[in-house]
C-alpha cells in the first residue's frame, strides 16, 4: 500500500510540477501541436517507456511473492488493469487507482453475494458503462 501511495504520489507531482511531466501530458494530447512547439517527441517516448517499465518492475517485485506466476498471470492483472484506469481516467493516475479500489470493491461483492466466475465479465460490463458514459458527455460538451 505505502508503494501504491508513493509511485501515485509522486506520478501526479511529476506531471504537475516538472516540466518533462507537462511535455508528456502534452505530447499524449496533442502529438502534432507537441512537435510544432519544438518537443522532442523521440525521447518524450522513450522517457515514457522506461517511466512503465519502472513501475511495472516495481509492481512485479511486490506481487511476485504473494501470487503464482505461471505464463499467464498476468493478463487478468493487465485486463483489470486497464479496466480500472478506464474507469477511473486515462490521463490521471490518481484516478486510475480509485477505478482499481472500486473495481476490487465490486469484485469482492460479486465474488461474495454471487458466482466468483462472473467477476470479469462484471468489471467489463462497468467498463464499457463507464466508457459509454465518458462518450456521452464528451459528445454534450463537444
Amino acid at each position: 500500500m505505502a508503494a501504491l501511495v508513493l509511485v501515485t504520489l509522486g506520478l501526479e507531482a511529476s506531471f504537475r510540477y516538472t516540466e518533462v511531466g507537462k511535455a508528456l501530458i502534452a505530447a499524449t494530447d496533442s502529438p502534432l501541436a507537441a512537435a510544432l512547439l519544438g518537443m522532442p517527441l523521440r525521447r518524450l517516448a522513450v522517457v515514457a517507456s522506461g517511466l512503465s517499465g519502472f513501475i511495472g518492475a516495481i509492481a512485479g517485485v511486490l506481487l511476485t511473492p504473494i501470487l503464482t506466476v505461471s505464463f499467464n498471470s498476468d493478463v487478468l492483472l493487465a485486463v483489470n488493469g486497464f479496466i480500472a484506469a478506464a474507469i477511473g481516467g486515462l490521463e490521471s493516475p490518481l484516478g486510475a487507482v480509485g477505478g482499481g479500489i472500486f473495481i476490487g470493491v465490486v469484485e469482492g461483492l460479486v465474488a461474495g453475494y454471487s458466482s466468483p466466475s462472473i467477476k470479469l465479465a462484471v468489471a467489463l460490463g462497468l467498463m464499457i458503462l463507464a466508457l459509454v458514459a465518458r462518450a456521452w458527455v464528451q459528445e454534450d460538451v463537444g
